[in-house]
């Protein structure tokens, strides 16, 4: 009984994850669509494991399957023997602007939708402000530090590994791509200095009001925040950064001498 107990106690149940990254979830839903001729069809498991290439009863199509489930491209029908996947309203969204090459705020909004259904995507997210820490501490944290049911250490990398792919694919990082599209990234002149640039971290687009909300966190540390709407004309944008060069008085202080090479040797004098 006491080896039976210890046995029990030394297992460790994953929380619930995508076993997958994003961008190959919706390269699934696509191959499902496209052997369909549309994304309206219910089809059984075993239809959908053969679409991909998969044996019916093959555990890699199961786990691929929980995966788009997870990520809310799929929904069920039925239960057991009689269960039916179809797409969900969010993947033929997605497939819809992939196939027409707009790959626009709208696309990008339902990209982060998806990035996001898996609750421990989300978890994470909020944990560390939409801004991940290194491989290291997420594991620790996931292995040892998380409230409730914690990763086994052979399944903690294989999920890092494909967060980080997903939060890429998504362009929910710290960096300054708004659509997706090369014109929209911020551009640097010649006389910028990259260290210099403010960090724009994850941005949201409220399709209803058309105005996107970028968080700025500046090297000092101090955050703002931009609400824009969309899209702005020439003039409009004029306008916008003229408002903001009119506040710059009011705003802006001088930079602060740096005599930190010299405050070391003071301090040492007055304290003896």
């Amino acid at each position: 009984m006491q080896d039976g107990n210890k046995k029990k106690r030394s297992f460790v149940r994953s929380p619930s994850y995508p076993s997958t990254a994003l961008k190959e979830a919706i390269n699934l839903a696509k191959i499902i669509k496209d052997k369909e001729g549309g994304g309206q069809h219910y089809l059984s498991p075993a239809v959908i494991a053969g679409h991909w290439g998969y044996s019916p009863k093959s555990s890699v199509s199961i786990l691929k399957i929980a995966a788009l489930k997870k990520f809310g491209l799929i929904k069920d029908r039925g239960s057991g023997k009689t269960r039916k996947i179809g797409l969900t309203q969010l993947a033929n969204k997605i497939l819809f602007y992939i196939s027409n090459e707009d790959t626009g705020p709208d696309y990008y909004k339902a990209i982060a939708d998806a990035a996001m259904k898996p609750s421990i995507h989300k978890e994470l997210w909020d944990k560390y402000n939409g801004n991940l820490p290194s491989d290291m501490t997420l594991k620790k944290y996931l292995v040892i530090g998380r409230e409730g049911a914690r990763f086994s250490e052979n399944a903690v990398d294989d999920f890092i590994r494909n967060l980080r792919g997903t939060i890429s694919f998504a362009k929910l990082t710290k960096y300054d791509t708004i659509s997706g599209h090369d014109e929209d990234k911020l551009p640097l002149t010649s006389e910028d200095n990259m260290e210099s640039v403010p960090t724009c971290r994850a941005h949201s687009f409220d399709s209803t009001s058309k105005v996107f909300t970028i968080p700025i966190m500046l090297p000092s540390g101090k955050t703002g925040q931009f609400q824009i709407p969309h899209p702005l004309t020439e003039s409009e944008w004029e306008l916008m950064t003229g408002f903001l060069k009119m506040y710059k008085p009011s705003l802006v202080v001088a930079e602060p001498e740096n005599n930190d090479a010299a405050e070391p040797e003071n301090n040492d004098a007055a304290e003896h």
